[in-house]
């Protein structure tokens, strides 16, 4: 980290990166849209619901930083922890294919979460916490056990994996990697599975995947008496929306209705009609209006408050905080003024003249073409700062004469 005129300059220059916690737990320049995020998952918090969101915006909107924002709110404000929390990137690789995001999202939850789930779930079965009845008692045969676990929601071929899972725990990984495999809708053999007890191939079966991401909800909702949530984060959705197979559908629409599951989808998108194939009309009975946050551009109406509001709170974000600002510019405005532009603490190094044509300039670009997105003024900013500095490494001010003239 480098120091610009009392801008802690990062690698990256002016950014928020989502994978800085210190960053995801900042929004700027959209002071409404974190209010309906608040609001939403305070509601939810009061009754008892789960705050399925679904955001869609343009390509560096802020989907991701939305979504690393709610990952910070769940937090720190409702008490969830990493392990209560989900992150998961829809990758292009997957196509059409339901069992490898099923793969995906069981990768997610990985190995060791689900080993754990098992063994409270079964506990809870045997010793409930709440002091009831126990659903499975000493005397009971093998029958009559497996029938209990399938009463509670579960397939059968489920039950039978999650059953050698916690029977093997303790052999080498091996052993338990035949089961994970399958569990994860990856190459198992006919004789891996005759071991295991199941008699459907997860690698050819997407209804088979559907149900164990279905059922692993339901024991961990169970295992945990209702009494944990757990939240789903996926980006980039987009890259299911060439996917036909129904069955994409059917898991959101299955998801959406687990109990303690909240599922947060972000899009790149510019309408809506086209995720059509994956969010139907099932899934939007769970995803009220408020919840569907759609990243427009700043400024649609052409005014220049929301730029220059984003922009201001990401210089002070990164403003070096032990510098005298008004020493700074009485020491330096004779620059500005030599080009009759303002300097002032609010976007010091960069004049006020500067600033206001963000939007214009960006909107300028066209290889490719802009819009006036989060990501687009960051980038903005560091263009301006790379610039000035390409014409004079000892550039001190940012002026729009020296680095828009034309503007």
């Amino acid at each position: 980290m480098i120091n610009i005129n009392g801008i802690r300059y990062r690698d990256g220059g002016f950014t928020l990166d989502p994978c800085r916690p210190e960053d995801s737990k900042q929004y700027f320049g959209r002071p409404d849209r974190k209010a309906s995020i608040d609001s939403l998952f305070s509601a939810a918090t009061l009754f008892n619901t789960n705050p399925h969101t679904l955001i869609w915006g343009g390509s560096f909107s802020g989907k991701t930083h939305t979504l690393a924002y709610i990952k910070f709110l769940v937090q720190q404000k409702y008490g969830m922890t990493e392990d209560d929390i989900i992150e998961l990137i829809v990758g292009a690789g997957i196509k059409n294919d339901f069992v490898k995001f099923h793969g995906m999202v069981m990768d997610g939850i990985n190995q060791n979460k689900f080993g754990k789930t098992i063994r409270k779930f079964i506990k809870e079965l045997e010793q409930p916490t709440d002091g009831s009845d126990a659903k499975i008692q000493e005397n009971m045969y093998d029958e009559q056990v497996f029938k209990v676990y399938v009463d509670q929601g579960l397939n059968s071929n489920f039950v039978k994996a999650i059953l050698y899972f916690n029977a093997n725990r303790q052999q080498p990984q091996a052993t338990i990697s035949k089961v994970w495999r399958w569990l994860c809708g990856r190459d198992t053999t006919p004789a891996e599975r005759a071991e295991i007890g199941v008699d459907r191939d997860t690698k050819k079966d997407p209804d088979m995947a559907l149900d164990i991401l279905s059922n692993y909800f339901t024991m961990y909702n169970i295992a945990h008496r209702g009494k944990k949530k757990t939240i789903l984060l996926f980006d980039e959705m987009n890259n299911l929306t060439s996917a036909k197979d129904e069955i994409f559908v059917n898991c959101l629409r299955e998801l959406t209705r687990k109990d303690n599951l909240t599922i947060v989808l972000a899009f790149s998108a510019t309408s809506l009609k086209k995720l059509g194939n994956i969010v139907n009309e099932h899934v939007y009975s769970h995803l009220p209006a408020e919840s569907i946050i759609n990243l427009l551009p700043f400024d649609t109406n052409e005014q220049e408050t929301e730029v220059t509001s984003f922009v201001r709170e990401l210089i002070a974000y990164h403003r070096d905080r032990t510098i005298d600002l008004s020493e700074c510019i009485e020491k330096n405005k004779h620059v500005s003024e030599s080009v009759d532009e303002t300097l002032t603490e609010e976007f010091f190094p960069f004049t006020n003249e500067i600033i206001k044509n963000v939007g214009a300039w960006i909107d300028q670009q066209q290889e490719p073409k802009r819009k006036r997105y989060p990501g687009e003024i960051m980038r903005a900013l560091n263009d301006f700062v790379t610039k000035g500095l390409q014409k004079d490494p000892n550039t001190i001010i940012f002026t729009k004469a020296k680095i828009l003239p034309d503007i």
